[in-house]
């Protein structure tokens, strides 16, 4: 069965209220300004729009753009899709997804002639690259031994592997050789690893960096431009319900405990 991994690039655009035609940008003199100097920022919600005359803010459907990758090499499998993380990086997009397999996530009705469910395997990390975000190729790196042989793009293999989600470290700080970063779960424990390359990992150090989530699921870190700090957005449940958990650190090797997501009133 094909899982299909949809890539769409959305193009945002922020304008300005008034030059939109029926627009209106009342602001009074004593109304709080919020400075966000040369950033791009999105309208998500009103908090950064005085008032709208004319205008709504509507969130679009997102278009199908096609299938751009297939999940069948031996070391993938029909659960490979659910960890994919993409970015950009110069004039490349890397992605990095889990190799996994699970037959209960296939149905045999919706298999093709000649497709089969690709054997349960224990997980793999691995990586592709494309130069337009369509056309994806997945690099030989000969890093890791699957099956007798190393003629794969296979990044990493161990702890972390169920969820390993890489980024590009931004912070001016970073060292060369640690360019490249990533944060794994295993054993409701989440762990660091770092790369020069995007390519050669290894771990940041034998303990984890953040204990108190359940991290069942794909968990994101970043650096905080803005703010000058990185975060960690995590998994974890509070009274019985999936929720997450966001923690911060000024060294990506020291984090604070997380505090969980506030949703007002919003049922759970």
């Amino acid at each position: 069965m094909r899982f299909r991994f949809t890539c769409p690039f959305l193009v945002l655009f922020l304008i300005s209220l008034p030059a939109l035609e029926g627009g209106r940008h009342d602001r009074t003199a004593d109304s709080e300004v919020r400075d966000i100097d040369s950033r791009l920022e999105l309208f998500v919600d009103d908090y950064l729009i005085d008032s709208l005359d004319g205008l709504e803010l509507k969130l679009h459907t997102p278009r199908r753009a096609g299938k751009v990758m297939v999940f069948d090499r031996p070391w993938e499998g029909v659960t490979s899709g659910s960890t994919a993380v993409v970015f950009q990086d110069g004039d490349l997009y890397r992605m990095y997804y889990r190799g996994s397999s699970h037959a209960g996530y296939a149905l045999e009705s919706l298999l093709e002639p000649g497709e089969v469910v690709i054997p349960e395997h224990p997980y793999t990390a691995c990586y592709a690259e494309s130069r337009d975000g369509i056309h994806w190729s997945r690099p030989s790196l000969g890093l890791y031994e699957y099956e007798g042989s190393r003629d794969n793009n296979i990044v990493w293999m161990g702890k972390g592997t169920g969820a390993f989600l890489p980024f590009r470290d931004s912070n001016p700080e970073a060292p060369a050789s640690e360019l490249y970063k990533a944060v794994g779960p295993d054993s409701r424990k989440l762990y660091a690893f770092v790369s020069p390359d995007g390519i050669h990992w290894k771990e940041m150090r034998d303990d984890p960096i953040i204990t108190d989530g359940a991290f069942d699921s794909p968990n994101l870190a970043f650096w905080d431009e803005v703010h000058g700090r990185y975060v960690a957005v995590y998994r974890d449940f509070q009274l019985g319900v999936r929720t997450i958990e966001v923690a911060t650190a000024t060294v990506f090797r020291n984090w604070t405990p997380g505090q969980f997501g506030e949703f007002g009133d919003a049922p759970a």
